[in-house]
């Protein structure tokens, strides 16, 4: 789940929330997150200046290149 909002910063910022109940293991959570982050890097030219907020939820696994720029391409400023 993906939260926007405008920022007065002329980038896009990036927040990461994975929760310790849904994921024990801070190996898991770390590559979560920098999976995440690494995406967003990739498409950090194309996308508004907003902040970003990515809820990772249980079970998520975003391994597919295609399922996380779906993320990216799927943002509505709000």
């Amino acid at each position: 789940m993906v939260f926007c909002k405008e920022n007065s910063v002329k980038n896009p910022r990036l927040g990461v929330s994975i929760k310790k109940r849904d994921y024990k293991l801070a190996t898991q959570r770390n590559m979560l997150k920098r999976k995440v982050k690494n995406s967003f890097m990739g498409f950090i030219a194309d996308l508004p200046s907003v902040d970003f907020v990515v809820l990772v939820g249980p079970g998520v696994q975003p391994n597919d290149k295609k399922t996380l720029s779906e993320l990216w391409s799927n943002v509505e400023v709000k």
